[in-house]
């Protein structure tokens, strides 16, 4: 949100959100000092992280875990609501299971289909880091 100065410009309307702003901050500052400066004052607990629907591996919770711990990993699920360049997306597995299931259980066979898909990459994901 936006709002107008006395003199006519626009101005941006500060955070609401402390702990984020904080967050933010602290992502930045991150990114921004030395790799072995960093290390130091991470955790040493080992951190698999399984991200959201529209998410990945470089998403902004996956950087803040970066920051506090010493390894974290997160497997990419490619998963998606619509895009059809993510091999695990909804409509990607609604094409696949078209021609298998009568038209009343469609959305319910894509979605079984792509969650199916993303549990197998997070269980190769727990054996390969094996927490």
């Amino acid at each position: 949100f936006q709002l107008f100065s006395s003199q006519g410009r626009l101005t941006p309307l500060p955070s609401v959100d402390p702990d984020r702003d904080m967050a933010d901050a602290e992502l930045r500052n991150a990114d921004a000092s030395d790799e072995s400066q960093a290390t130091e004052t991470r955790s040493p607990l080992r951190v698999l992280f399984c991200h959201g629907l529209e998410s990945g591996p470089t998403g902004k919770k996956v950087r803040h875990l970066k920051v506090h711990f010493a390894e974290v990993r997160c497997a990419d699920m490619g998963m998606s609501l619509y895009s059809l360049g993510k091999e695990n997306s909804l409509t990607r597995s609604f094409f696949r299971t078209f021609w298998q299931t009568s038209p009343w259980q469609w959305g319910a066979a894509a979605a079984e289909d792509s969650l199916t898909r993303c549990l197998e990459i997070q269980r190769a994901a727990i054996a390969d880091f094996n927490p």
